[in-house]
């Protein structure tokens, strides 16, 4: 497996997720730009202030995105035996990536799911090499491959 193009694959994805963020936030501005001089209704400037919890929303989603992007080009995604950033893990028929987290995706055929490493059973898997086991939510889990 090339993992220089799963990493180039989870950038591209990323990269998408923010520009969707972006626009979202520009038609959002875009619709709701009020002029707070010229309102005279009490209604509007209720309705202006509530939605400013949208809009934080909205740039979180920007600021989400574009910490997940650093954070995956700092990634050297190279060979590796040990459960580390970067890594792809197999345990229990999935395959786990060591990046950031997402939804379980499509990639060359094959399905995977991303995790951070501040995930819980990222801990339990840090430093371990295929054939090692450990613990989660009571239940021995054996790594099957580490990529």
């Amino acid at each position: 497996m090339d993992k220089l193009k799963l990493k180039h694959f989870l950038l591209n994805e990323e990269k998408a997720l923010l520009e969707e963020a972006r626009k979202d936030l520009a038609d959002y501005h875009n619709e709701n730009s009020l002029d707070q001089d010229n309102v005279k209704d009490l209604d509007d400037l209720a309705q202006s202030d509530s939605s400013i919890q949208f809009e934080h929303d909205l740039e979180n989603r920007i600021a989400i995105h574009l910490e997940a992007i650093q954070h995956i080009e700092e990634l050297t995604f190279e060979s590796c035996n040990l459960v580390s950033p970067g890594s792809i893990v197999k345990v229990g028929g999935k395959k786990l990536v060591i990046a950031t987290p997402k939804r379980p995706f499509q990639y060359d055929g094959e399905s995977y799911e991303a995790i951070s490493v501040s995930a819980p059973i990222y801990k339990l898997m840090h430093g371990k090499r295929a054939g090692d086991t450990y613990e989660f939510n009571g239940e021995s889990h054996k790594i099957e491959d580490v990529i």
